[in-house]
């Protein structure tokens, strides 16, 4: 068979990984019983929290949400930031 020659560079870099953890939402605890905190380094706009059908269970705008009155499942909650970006993350009630 034939053989070819080929160049191969490799350029020093990340691929931005670094970028998206700055502004990453952290919801905690999860699984939760009562509240859900949520930080972000961005001011809150709004706080939604979807069943997994996609029923709207619950709306906020506070940092700290009382989820007591949910049942046990898993929800997904969706931050948007004044800053228009929006977060989504799963959390388990208990």
């Amino acid at each position: 068979g034939e053989t070819e020659d080929y160049d191969l560079t490799i350029a020093k870099g990340t691929l931005g990984i670094s970028e998206v953890n700055e502004n990453a939402l952290t919801i905690y605890p999860n699984p939760t019983q009562e509240s859900l905190n949520i930080l972000t380094k961005e001011a809150i706009e709004s706080v939604r929290i979807y069943s997994l059908n996609g029923q709207e269970v619950l709306e906020s705008n506070q940092s700290t949400v009382d989820v007591s009155n949910l049942p046990n499942a898993t929800y997904i909650i969706v931050v948007k930031t004044k800053n228009s970006k929006t977060y989504h993350q799963k959390f388990i009630k208990k």
